[in-house]
This record gives C-alpha cells, sequence and structure tokens, in this order.
C-alpha cells in the first residue's frame, strides 16, 4: 500500500506519459528510485485538477482504498464494504474565509494525492467539546502521506490547511515584495475512497 501510494503521488506531479501509466510506474518511477531522484513540476492549478492522466490516477487509488477497507474489516464490525471503482477527490485551496465544512453519507477513506510543499491539512471535529475546543482528529503535513484516514458516515468534520512559505508560488510580485500572498491552484487534493453503508460480507454470509 506504501509502495502504490508513493508511486500515485509520484506521478499525479509528472507530465502525462503517451505510453500509460504502467509502462511510466515500470520505466520513469522505476529509473527515480534506482536514482533516488524524482522529479517533479511546478505547483498544479486548480483546473489541471481533472485531466486523463490524473483521473487514471485517482482511479488507480482504488487499489489502496480496497485493502484498507479490508484490513478494517478483519478489526471490527460494521466498517461497510468497499466496491471499487468508488472515488472521489476533494480539492483544498487557500481559505480566507475559513475551515471548509464536510460530511459523508458513508464510511470513507482519505488520502492525499498531492499536497503543495510546506503546507499541512488538519481535520478536526465540527463540534465542540464542553470547554468550547474542537477534538483534531488527524494532520497530513507531507511527512505522513501514505497514512490513510478513516472517517465514519455522518461525522461532520473540518477541514483547515495551514500554509508555509514553501507553499505559496515561487516568483510570484507577492513572494518578491515580501507580502503576504495566496496561492493559486489547490494546497492540497485529498483521494477518497467510499465504502458502502451495508456490511455486505455479512449480508452474503446470512
Amino acid at each position: 500500500m506504501v509502495q502504490v501510494s508513493s508511486l500515485l503521488r509520484a506521478a499525479w506531479l509528472a507530465e502525462p506519459a503517451p505510453e500509460g501509466l504502467e509502462t511510466w510506474a515500470r520505466v520513469s518511477y522505476a529509473k527515480q528510485i534506482k536514482t533516488g531522484h524524482q522529479t517533479t513540476t511546478n505547483i498544479p492549478n486548480s483546473s489541471e485538477i481533472h485531466t486523463p492522466w490524473r483521473d487514471r490516477i485517482y482511479r488507480d487509488w482504488n487499489h489502496v482504498f480496497h485493502d484498507g477497507f479490508n484490513f478494517l474489516q478483519e478489526a471490527g464490525c460494521g466498517i461497510g464494504d468497499f466496491h471499487p471503482p468508488s472515488h472521489d477527490v476533494l480539492p483544498l485551496s487557500s481559505q480566507p474565509e475559513g475551515p471548509l465544512e464536510k460530511v459523508w453519507d458513508t464510511n470513507v477513506m482519505l488520502i492525499p494525492a498531492y499536497i503543495a510543499p510546506g503546507a499541512q491539512v488538519r481535520m478536526f471535529s465540527a463540534e465542540k467539546d464542553t470547554g468550547g475546543k474542537r477534538k483534531e482528529f488527524g494532520k497530513f503535513d507531507g511527512k505522513n502521506t501514505t497514512e490513510l484516514w478513516f472517517l465514519m458516515r455522518g461525522n461532520k468534520v473540518l477541514f483547515e490547511i495551514e500554509e508555509g512559505t514553501d507553499a505559496v508560488r515561487e516568483g510570484t510580485d507577492a513572494v518578491r515584495e515580501g507580502t503576504d500572498a495566496v496561492r493559486e491552484g489547490p494546497v492540497a487534493v485529498l483521494a477518497i475512497g467510499i465504502g458502502c453503508n451495508g456490511n455486505c460480507r455479512e449480508d452474503d454470509e446470512a
């Protein structure tokens, strides 16, 4: 799962390969791993979220989600099944109006397909405790990008973006002048595996 997710993140930043994703993985990505040099392109614009190349990459995340749901089904009941392809993407941009609120009606898994350098994605409970604080569920910071987040259906959560100086597009007038800048395009793109509401494994056994 770690190998596949690392490959897919590298592919998301790569120039589309005419020979296809499988050949790119066997040739270009294998060469990057062997030499220890992984090339990246400029930080993409939001218009580049959906391209034939990247849509194929999102589809391949189903392999990771399938293994993740299978693992959780062995760990506990009521997780629900996963029927690939069953995925979506959640682009997260600069948030001048505050964190993004989301709630899913099925169990889901989340993992970064892309995080800008220096950026962090935090997930909080939308509900405050008696002390007026929100519980933090997790943080993606570029160092734990192979972790999967599992979220139970019906939980209302907030996604908060924290941007470091590396996350702002280099070369803009705002950066050169030392003023605050808002990044163009997404700060992060989360791949989402969408589970089903029932426990199909138990239904089949019954």
